[in-house]
């Protein structure tokens, strides 16, 4: 007959154990300690900048009104997979690294692709138009000049879609008028 008492090990058999392996003890958790401070301390630092931008067209057309939907732009309805597609392409990219290129003369498109992550947030499970843009590097002041380059980029292009938009309406309105 064995009582249970004896054949467990009570917290003075355990306190024992660990006093007698102290010095192992000691040395695993120095080298993980060292280890770790060394990868800490030669690991470069990683930045991150981001901004979000609000993708919506100015021209917004009543739905209900006859009238003014004879003068409706149907192209002007924004599909959001392609709207990022859009902004990650290497065409605007490539103007982003133009205007980068006096103060990092080495960027490239791919480098701004690899660094660049555009997101399109969500409230509530809902898609909205916002779109978030977070850009990583080395350098603090270059990831956010990038993004400002990029924030350039996106506000000139939309400018110019804008003004498309309104000179195809004003062209078909001049039609119209004869």
């Amino acid at each position: 007959f064995v009582e249970r008492g004896e054949s467990d090990p009570g917290y003075g058999q355990l306190l024992a154990v660990l006093w007698r392996q102290r010095l192992l003890l000691l040395g695993i958790f120095l080298s993980a300690l060292s280890a770790s401070a060394f990868l800490t301390l030669t690991k470069k630092p990683t930045y991150q900048s981001s901004m979000q931008l609000l993708v919506e067209p100015n021209y917004q057309g009543k739905k209900d009104s006859t009238r003014e939907n004879q003068f409706a732009d149907s192209n002007v309805e924004i599909d959001n997979s392609t709207q990022l597609a859009q902004m990650r392409s290497s065409e605007l990219l490539s103007k982003a690294v133009v205007l980068l290129k006096q103060d990092y003369p080495k960027i490239s498109v791919e480098e701004l692709q690899s660094s660049l992550v555009l997101v399109q947030l969500e409230e509530d499970k809902i898609k909205t138009k916002i779109f978030q843009a977070v850009y990583t590097g080395d350098d603090p002041l270059k990831t956010q000049k990038a993004l400002k380059a990029i924030q350039q980029v996106y506000q000139d292009y939309n400018r110019e879609q804008q003004q498309q938009r309104l000179k195809r309406g004003l062209s078909f309105v001049n039609e119209q008028l004869p």
